[in-house]
């Protein structure tokens, strides 16, 4: 899962210090940046922390920013309040910050230069080293085979995404059991915060499984029930092994524009029952991501058509 961390604005107002707690984050470690209190007015706080420090260099402070936008990748959106009232106003970030984490533990550390009512979820900024145990979380956790322990897992990474792919060679929508994860997951993409939200599924294809007829007809009389206003429509995709390719269709995965995650066993339910969930780096994630476009796969394309809410599914060319 993704561990969220609230970084003071202040925290990131010398070079060395800012270089240091944006390189510990990223989705591939497990660690993201809460953009609090939003992602527009946190990164114009920090810029005001640079002017307002004096010791700040015209090229530290390039340097900083710079590596801010570099940082955009790893930024999520904390569903939490900010008082914009609380005072003293030199302290407002802060006092923010910890009181909703005293309210609703919101995040899983607080990165900041002060601490001024001792909060033990606060790491002063001269405290902040990748030995630090805040910062050692795990990639890979033990989650239980059911949609909403799955669901709760993965969320922070695809509620924040725009784009999601669910893989799995055997998914069958005929059986009770792969409908309710699939359906979990196709939630939380439909509350993308960053709008416009779009989902693929991708199974494997072979002699032994359904004609595409049986297939589509399948998908036309699960698919709809799973999607909502905020998504309309679902692409699908059935691939086939190239004769020849060393690309085997094992691994599953939940894939985002931002990450992604493999699925030990895979998106059915099997209650009482864990598997290893993992996240991706990013290397391999992109690697995965593409090997499922259309621009560069590493399979052949059996199907592939959109189904949308009233059922009517549209194929695609050549499909």
């Amino acid at each position: 899962m993704l561990y969220t961390y609230a970084i003071e604005p202040e925290a990131l107002a010398t070079w060395d210090r800012c270089r240091l707690i944006l390189n510990l984050m990223g989705f591939q470690h497990g660690r993201a940046i809460a953009a609090y209190p939003t992602r527009q007015r946190w990164k114009a706080l920090v810029r005001a922390a640079c002017r307002e420090n004096d010791d700040l260099g015209d090229r530290d402070q390039r340097r900083i920013l710079r590596k801010l936008e570099q940082s955009n990748g790893r930024l999520v959106r904390p569903d939490v309040e900010y008082d914009d009232g609380l005072e003293p106003a030199a302290e407002r970030w802060i006092r923010n910050a910890v009181d909703r984490q005293i309210t609703q533990s919101a995040f899983h550390a607080i990165l900041s230069t002060r601490n001024p009512t001792n909060h033990p979820d606060v790491v002063l900024d001269e405290d902040i080293d990748e030995s630090h145990d805040r910062f050692d979380v795990p990639r890979e956790l033990p989650v239980l085979r059911q949609a909403q322990e799955l669901a709760a897992h993965i969320a922070t990474l695809v509620v924040n995404s725009r784009e999601m792919l669910l893989v799995d060679p055997h998914l069958d929508f005929s059986k009770d059991k792969w409908r309710p994860v699939v359906a979990a997951c196709l939630d939380l993409i439909a509350r993308s915060v960053r709008g416009n939200p779009r989902a693929e599924i991708h199974t494997l294809d072979t002699d032994a499984k359904w004609s595409s007829e049986e297939f589509r007809k399948r998908c036309r009389r699960h698919i709809p029930g799973m999607l909502t206003a905020a998504l309309t429509s679902v692409q699908v995709r059935r691939w086939r092994l190239r004769d020849n390719e060393p690309h085997d269709f094992h691994a599953r995965y939940m894939l985002t524009d931002r990450g992604g995650y493999r699925l030990d066993k895979g998106l059915d339910e099997q209650p009482g029952v864990e598997q290893p969930v993992g996240l991706l780096d990013d290397q391999e994630w992109n690697r995965i991501r593409e090997g499922y476009s259309d621009a560069t796969p590493v399979y052949d394309r059996a199907d592939a058509f959109t189904v949308d809410r009233s059922g009517t599914l549209h194929l695609e060319p050549d499909a």
